[in-house]
């Protein structure tokens, strides 16, 4: 929520953002330009063609750079001239040029808009605009902002303009903060806790496999179609320490020899917890699973028990301490992540 202060301020900023019209003249210039036929004969028709947010980013005849103060005077004239053109309310419009998928009305608005400027893409002038009448929140970012930061990016991805509509951030400066925070990722030695997770996570990339499909120019190098990028940003560890981690410390040799699948990690102690037995010495391995032997059961068995951080312990104990970070389901308990997801073109989109 907003505060009467942060109001008051945002209404402070607003007045010294806004264009005041002083005159007729001035009026009519602000309701005509948008549609100025002088300042639009500068430009080749080309720029007013196939006009776009994604279209714009294919272009190659578009400006870069610092906008000038007539660039910034005509995005200020172009926004208070859309309004009025529309009968809105030039405080609350402004609010809502900034948040367009909870207004529908405004919708299209930044098309519109950005006719002021046909040589800057529309995505350049809304961020140009944003900075210029937004009024967002500035300053130390708190605990709670940061963990929405994540989550938002978790949903969103790199965009930060929708993302910027849950939030009293900009876009950019969300994305300059998660740029930071990148870098940020914590350090040194794993703990009990972050391996569980890590394990819980990579169960929940594997079942998601099989709905997204490998893009044929993807040229990222991918085992078992784990998404590290998702998990880094959830453990706050870098994709190629989550990775070194689980192949490494986790998952079995076996699996890259061909001699064990993913899914045998859970049948393997469903078994051993039918088995019964009260000792390893006890264990008939031979009988477990059917399409594996006996040896090779025992090997992943082993290498189960390294990764325990209570080794001397009853056998009893070790099978639940592997079963709670291997297949908790077993054991009545709910795994420690439960993320909601769908999958567009390819991706994987987190949902609430």
């Amino acid at each position: 929520m907003v505060s009467e202060e942060d109001e008051e301020g945002n209404e402070e900023k607003l007045s010294l953002a806004r264009v005041e019209s002083g005159s007729e003249e001035d009026e009519r210039r602000e309701k005509n330009i948008l549609f100025d036929d002088e300042y639009m004969k500068q430009f080749p028709a080309s720029l007013f063609q196939n006009r776009g947010w994604k279209r714009d980013q294919k272009r190659t005849d578009l400006k870069n750079g610092f906008f000038s103060e007539e660039e910034d005077e005509r995005i200020k004239r172009a926004c208070f001239a859309w309004l009025r053109m529309k009968n809105l309310d030039e405080k609350d419009g402004v609010k809502m040029l900034f948040s367009t998928m909870k207004h529908p009305e405004v919708r299209g608005a930044w098309l519109d808009i950005a006719r002021c400027l046909p040589d800057r893409s529309v995505k350049l002038i809304y961020t140009r605009g944003e900075r210029l009448l937004a009024g967002h929140k500035r300053g130390k970012w708190s605990q709670e902002e940061l963990q929405q930061l994540r989550e938002l990016r978790l949903k969103y991805g790199n965009n930060w303009k929708t993302a910027a509509q849950y939030s009293e951030r900009s876009g950019q400066l969300m994305k300059d903060k998660w740029r930071h925070m990148r870098i940020e990722t914590k350090r040194g030695r794993w703990t009990e806790s972050e391996y569980n997770l890590l394990s819980a996570y990579v169960r929940w990339s594997l079942r998601i496999k099989d709905h997204v499909g490998r893009k044929e120019n993807d040229r990222r190098i991918i085992r078992d179609d784990i998404n590290w990028e998702i998990i880094s940003e959830k453990l706050l560890r870098t994709s190629a320490s989550c990775a070194h981690e689980w192949y490494h410390r986790l998952a079995s040799p076996l699996i890259t020899e061909g001699r064990w699948a993913n899914g045998d990690d859970r049948r393997l102690l469903q078994s051993l917890m039918e088995h019964g037995a009260s000792s390893e010495e006890a264990v008939d391995w031979d009988r477990l699973l059917d399409d594996r032997d006996g040896i090779t059961c025992e090997t992943r068995w082993n290498e189960m028990k390294r990764l325990l951080w209570s080794r001397y312990v009853p056998f009893e104990d070790k099978l639940e301490q592997s079963l709670r970070r291997f297949a908790p389901d077993l054991i009545g308990q709910k795994d420690e992540v439960d993320i909601n997801f769908e999958v567009i073109n390819g991706h994987v989109k987190l949902v609430e």
